[in-house]
């Protein structure tokens, strides 16, 4: 009896384990909880992916922290300036200066901010792990699929193991059946808040900026404002909207005012943080390659106006990347010929002064570095001069180039065909100037695009406050 009972002992242990495993996953409480994470497992393709991207991410943040610090502090801008010269003054002078002194108030002000947002993202990485892993165990054990296989498979296979785990074990307890249409609500329930009141002008968008008029901005720091504000907190445990949700309105107003107070507060520091994080995301870019600075983009706001309700995020990129081409194919379609033709002088000359820099450091490699215009102290030497000279000419070449052929109205319906977005009053009128102009305020300059996010900095507190 004895033996009988130690030999029942890891029999009874392993078939306890396996009954936990299996209720793990059924009934579950949080339907829109587990399908977010199920599809956020699926599309950032594994926990390793996942977390590398995480991690990476973190990195990213920490060195722009850093490297804010470093260039604001630490590096010998008076002597790198002023007080190298020529080869033998620069070799005296160091590039950081030792730290004598505590940083600035607002340096100071500016490493708490983004310390403790690096360290809230790190606990927040600590704590997905968890959930990450039982992700991961659903998909290899109640799905069938490990990391290997899930670089390979779509969401459509997913979703139709999920509706057969659902004829097994009925997870979903709401419903006898499970179709994509469900995962997919469940999945992109806030989303589908955000483009009705997009696609139904409910938000109060609509804001005169200097030098670009008026115009309909919603920015991603709007945007997260909006989550938190408003559509993170919506719902009750039972994925209904809560009733103090829509009677208590002075509570709603007073939860805006004090967004947009702490965004107001909050402003310098992350104008600064936007200005270092786009300067060296995108520096060497328009280094190797300076035309990319005319390189366009949807803004924010014609992103969530193209967005089809319960349209998951892999889908909506497809859509909006095959749109590129025709967008910008429509865009060339109206050239600015005069402005052709004055950078067709600006590349001639510049390309001269640069084919001329070119010959002389063939014949004597010396003269780039030590020849100087002015011929004073204050003066520059050729290699300056030809590096200026390589910037002009690659950004003149990129409005010098022949205009492409018309047929804008083919265009502007290629793009319309991918967007699903198409104005009543565009049909027919693709050559107008004026719907050129409106469809280049949804499709901006990188630029621009930046431009306003950083401008966003000061129209969202005011937003929060006075306009919602």
């Amino acid at each position: 009896g004895l033996e009988a009972g130690v030999s029942a002992g890891p029999v009874e242990h392993f078939a306890l384990e396996a009954e936990v495993r299996r209720e793990q996953w059924e009934a579950m409480a949080d339907l829109d909880l587990f399908f977010t994470r199920v599809y956020g497992y699926f599309r950032e393709r594994g926990l390793r992916c996942i977390l590398l991207s995480r991690v990476v991410s973190l990195l990213m943040l920490a060195f722009t922290l850093v490297a804010s610090f470093a260039v604001a502090e630490l590096v010998n801008w008076q002597g790198l300036l002023h007080d190298c010269r020529d080869e033998q003054s620069c070799m005296q002078v160091d590039f950081f200066r030792p730290l004598r002194e505590p940083p600035s108030l607002f340096m100071c002000g500016y490493l708490v901010v983004f310390a403790t947002h690096l360290a809230w993202q790190a606990a927040h990485i600590a704590a997905e792990v968890r959930f990450l892993l039982e992700i991961r165990t659903f998909y290899s054990r109640q799905l069938g699929l490990d990391d290997a296989a899930l670089q390979l498979v779509g969401w459509d296979e997913v979703v139709r193991r999920l509706v057969e785990h659902q004829r097994r074990s009925k997870f979903c307890i709401v419903k006898e059946t499970l179709t994509a249409h469900d995962v997919a609500m469940r999945v992109m329930r806030k989303e589908n808040w955000l483009v009705a009141l997009v696609n139904n002008e409910v938000l109060p968008l609509r804001i005169w900026l200097p030098g670009l008029g008026s115009r309909q901005l919603l920015t991603k720091t709007l945007e997260w404002n909006i989550y938190a504000i408003l559509l993170n907190s919506m719902y009750d445990g039972q994925f209904r909207i809560r009733k103090d949700f829509l009677t208590d309105i002075p509570g709603l107003r007073r939860r805006m005012v004090v967004a947009g107070v702490a965004n107001l507060a909050l402003l310098p520091f992350i104008a600064l943080f936007m200005a270092v994080f786009f300067f060296l995301k995108h520096a060497e870019e328009f280094h190797r390659h300076p035309g990319s600075i005319g390189a366009r983009s949807y803004t924010p706001f014609a992103l969530w106006a193209f967005r089809e309700y319960n349209e998951l995020p892999h889908v909506f990129d497809e859509r909006v990347n095959a749109s590129y081409e025709p967008a910008n194919r429509y865009v060339a379609s109206f050239p600015a010929r005069e402005l052709g033709i004055l950078a067709r002088l600006v590349t001639f000359v510049f390309g001269s002064f640069a084919a001329l820099a070119i010959l002389l450091s063939v014949l004597n490699q010396d003269v780039l570095i030590y020849t100087r215009i002015p011929a004073h102290e204050g003066g520059r030497n050729l290699l300056w001069y030809l590096a200026v000279c390589s910037t002009f000419l690659a950004v003149s070449r990129s409005f010098a180039q022949e205009p492409e052929a018309g047929a804008p109205e083919y265009w502007l319906r290629r793009v319309a065909t991918c967007t699903h977005a198409m104005r009543s009053d565009w049909h027919g009128r693709a050559h107008d100037p004026a719907v050129h102009a409106e469809f280049a305020r949804f499709f901006e300059y990188k630029v621009v695009v930046f431009l306003l996010e950083v401008a966003s900095c000061v129209t969202t507190p005011l937003t929060l406050c006075c306009a919602l």
